[in-house]
């Protein structure tokens, strides 16, 4: 079965985004999960992340990109310091990445 959360996270950070992204990851042992999120805490247990692409021409539609390993801190770096992507917030995401990984 698949399970589609959009914005899961709304109104919550920090341990309590860290507690809702551990009840994910337990749940997708058992089903496949979508969970569009904003927050670093949650996408770093995912096993995979994609990145959406809005794209408009005559019509507007969306494209989604699966990201590999240097992308996925990327987005997680975005989701940390926004558009202002520094080397301090990229080691924050590879750190993330690696201490989910370990789990």
């Amino acid at each position: 079965p698949t399970v589609i959360y959009d914005e899961i996270d709304s109104g919550v950070s920090g341990k309590a985004a860290s507690r809702i992204g551990e009840v994910l990851r337990q749940s997708a042992e058992g089903h496949q999960i979508l969970c569009i999120t904003h927050t670093a805490q949650i996408a770093a247990l995912a096993d995979a992340i994609c990145y959406p692409e809005k794209i408009t021409n005559e019509r507007t539609y969306t494209e989604i990109h699966p990201l590999d390993e240097n992308g996925r801190v990327e987005a997680l770096a975005r989701l940390i310091s926004g558009d202002h992507v520094t080397e301090l917030s990229l080691a924050n995401a590879r750190e993330m990445l690696g201490r989910n990984a370990e789990k």
